[in-house]
């Protein structure tokens, strides 16, 4: 380790006496670069701006406090707080001071230390290598990549003891930095066209071909929207993916009963960091994620319900779920970091060249998401600050969906992981998915139809376009066509109370007849008892979508559908409060996995998630790590909810 700190650092003369330095504790551990060989040390005079972020106050009473006003048993259900109070609630102004002090008693001016606007980190201004080293007791070094790409890092870096409470990480490394960044990807295959002449009884072919009265069939979604003024439903995307205006005409024009589907009709369009919707593009990569959520996500709320269409980044950097936070609550701001985050202004030729969004944008009641990230891909601490942000816009009364990933137990890309939690092909560890993985969010696994519905008649069958549930009920199971729903135990992430009971039935039942090649804990991270989070915590159809992609109807799969269709959903379920004088859902998890909502949701028992060279995990009855709790039964979560 370089020593290039002023003496100043090394010990303070205070009425003669020499103050000893403070106990050091290692603070972090963190892994090499994935696909990076370690090279060289780089100059220690290389300057930086060094970001020490800040723990938040109160964190250990914020499950409670979600609690409070998302469980059916609370008093406190749905009365959400306002911005303002969780901005407060969790503000740490004691630890802006300590690390502060600590700071300049090891030697930096104050001049130099400065607090981000949001007072959520405290920095160095033109931070050297050396001093970095000595301030945090680390060595930076030069990891060369791939495409001759180099990044420089550390592995491990050690805090005080008296302040390592009040510090949550540290953020910024030296130049050179990797370009590219690891992005979320879309949970979203096409496996070809869709004729739509030959759907002629669209109830009839809902086991090859997915339509809206499909949907609405299988899960009995008959509402018509009363309180659109005052509700809220956003979708979001990540550039270059957009949707095209024509194909959403296309797609309403030949699917939908509903004439407030007027050609033109579109979504509102919220540009986060330089987002738009780009025209350049076209093809289904680019595409065919966005069309799919906003034709289907529009459908079933009705054409009454405005839409918020969330478009985050720019086309040169793009953009990532920390960035779209960023916009939705300004003491989120900061915490960016390049190795995962795009960092704006974008210095590129076309890029986004304005101040990055910062509480610039207003969270809608539902929010869904149909992209995701590998657990293994990030630091544990990156998750674990993003997750609490998830667990705030819950506290606010905001319903936070993610799709749980097309890999069955595998990650995204199929990858696994070996025995030292890297990612592999070859590995046979599960690799778990995040954000599904976070206690705060709404994982969404995918099922398939698997049989016609017992229709009296072949006349009722073709005149069908607002069946009734009691007349019409497709088999459901685990997707296993072309994709296998994501789901599993997080490597991350503790179990929340409000799944452990259900969880743990599941595992005293059922995990020793599921096919690991190994005992539980092995394969997964848990022995016996469950200890982690697990998911997803609901499902739906997720295989056959008819969606139009420039100027053609393809056959899509994934949890990329499941999500928005949920997320309309609560959205209705959300319009019937808001008319009845109540609050909006908010965390439906705890609700979900009620034991009132027992007979709220169709349970999943055949079918499974395979991956990592076994089987995976296996729909059972009650909770399973493939389908959740299970598929929506509309009109009775609407009674639930109503009664609320």
């Amino acid at each position: 380790m370089r020593i290039g700190i002023v003496a100043a650092a090394a010990a303070l003369l205070v009425a003669g006496t020499v103050l000893a330095s403070p106990a050091y504790v290692i603070h972090e551990n963190l892994k090499q670069p994935s696909g990076y060989e370690k090279s060289h040390q780089p100059d220690p005079e290389t300057k930086f701006s060094l970001r020490i972020y800040l723990t938040q106050t109160n964190l250990h009473l914020l499950p409670t406090w979600l609690m409070n006003v998302s469980h059916p048993d609370s008093p406190y259900y749905g009365k959400h707080w306002e911005p303002q109070q969780v901005a407060d609630a969790f503000h740490n102004g004691e630890g802006i001071d300590e690390v502060r002090k600590w700071l300049v008693t090891s030697g930096f001016d104050a001049s130099r230390v400065v607090v981000g606007r949001n007072a959520g980190w405290v920095g160095v201004k033109d931070t050297t290598v050396s001093e970095a080293e000595e301030l945090l007791k680390c060595e930076y070094w030069v990891y060369d990549g791939p495409d001759g790409q180099h990044t420089a890092a550390m592995t491990q870096y050690s805090v005080p003891a008296n302040v390592a409470g009040h510090i949550d990480f540290v953020l910024n490394t030296p130049p050179p930095q990797r370009k590219g960044r690891i992005q979320p990807v879309s949970t979203v295959k096409e496996v070809g066209q869709a004729n739509i002449t030959q759907i002629l009884k669209q109830l009839d072919d809902c086991t090859t071909h997915t339509t809206p009265v499909c949907l609405r069939a299988l899960y009995g979604i008959i509402y018509e929207p009363a309180a659109v003024e005052k509700n809220s439903y956003g979708i979001v995307e990540y550039t270059p993916q957009a949707f095209v205006q024509s194909d959403l005409d296309d797609f309403f024009g030949n699917f939908s009963a509903d004439e407030g589907f007027y050609r033109g009709l579109s979504p509102i369009v919220v540009g986060i960091d330089g987002g738009f919707v780009q025209t350049n593009s076209r093809s289904f990569n680019y595409n065919g994620e966005s069309n799919l959520d906003l034709q289907y996500g529009m459908e079933i709320v009705s054409s009454k319900q405005p839409v918020t269409l969330y478009q985050v980044g720019d086309l040169q950097i793009g953009a990532s779920f920390n960035n779209f936070l960023d916009a939705l609550d300004a003491s989120f701001c900061g915490g960016d970091d390049p190795n995962y985050d795009a960092i704006y202004p974008d210095s590129n030729t076309g890029g986004y060249t304005g101040p990055p969004d910062c509480g610039t944008s207003k969270p809608a009641n539902v929010i869904s998401t149909s992209y995701g990230y590998n657990e293994a891909e990030l630091s544990a601490k990156y998750m674990e600050r993003q997750c609490l942000e998830y667990a705030k816009l819950g506290l606010m009364g905001v319903t936070v969906l993610y799709s749980s990933g097309d890999s069955g137990v595998a990650g995204n890309d199929n990858l696994c992981l070996d025995d030292h939690g890297y990612e592999t092909y070859r590995g046979k560890r599960f690799n778990p998915s995040f954000p599904s993985s976070c206690p705060w969010v709404t994982s969404v696994g995918a099922t398939m139809v698997t049989s016609h519905p017992p229709y009296p008649n072949s006349q009722e069958s073709s005149n069908a376009t607002t069946p009734s549930p009691d007349n019409v009920r497709y088999v459901e199971q685990a997707c296993e066509k072309v994709i296998y729903s994501g789901g599993g135990f997080s490597n991350v992430f503790p179990m929340p109370s409000y799944q452990s009971t259900l969880v743990n039935d599941y595992l005293k039942t059922y995990s020793s007849s599921v096919q690991y090649g190994s005992a539980p804990g092995y394969r997964w991270n848990n022995t016996g008892v469950c200890l982690t989070r697990a998911y997803p915590d609901i499902s739906a159809n997720g295989a056959n979508y008819v969606v139009a992609v420039n100027g053609q109807f393809s056959l899509v799969y994934g949890t990329s559908a499941s999500a928005p269709v949920v997320g309309g959903i609560f959205t209705l379920i959300n319009d019937a409060r808001i008319a009845n004088g109540k609050t909006p859902v908010g965390f439906v998890n705890p609700s979900l996995y009620h034991s009132s909502f027992k007979n709220a949701l169709h349970d999943i028992t055949a079918g499974g998630n395979p991956g990592c060279g076994t089987g995976g995990f296996r729909a059972v009855p009650g909770w399973d790590p493939v389908t959740g709790m299970g598929t929506p039964s509309f009109a009775a979560m609407m009674d639930r909810w109503a009664n609320m």
